[in-house]
């Protein structure tokens, strides 16, 4: 088996770094299958799911701006 490069965002350990959970999450097989899919040659679950946590975090932060956007009460402020 090739030795795992880490991808793994800056600041953050390497995923083996850390203690690993113990916890299982029952999922079903099409949904193993397509997170499966997602997974690079080379990359842990632990990664895959990081960098997917991440951008569900950045979406709804911007999902919330324009909601805020949308609803166009600002204060003018003095610069």
């Amino acid at each position: 088996m090739k030795a795992e490069t880490h991808m793994h965002a800056p600041g953050r350990k390497p995923a083996a770094a850390r203690m690993p959970a113990t916890s299982r999450i029952p999922v079903s097989k099409a949904v193993w299958a397509e997170l499966a899919g997602l997974k690079r040659p080379g990359e842990t679950y632990d990664h895959l799911l990081e960098e997917m946590i991440e951008r569900e975090k950045k979406n709804r932060l911007f999902e919330d701006m324009d909601r805020i956007e949308k609803r166009g009460k600002f204060v003018a402020m003095k610069w």
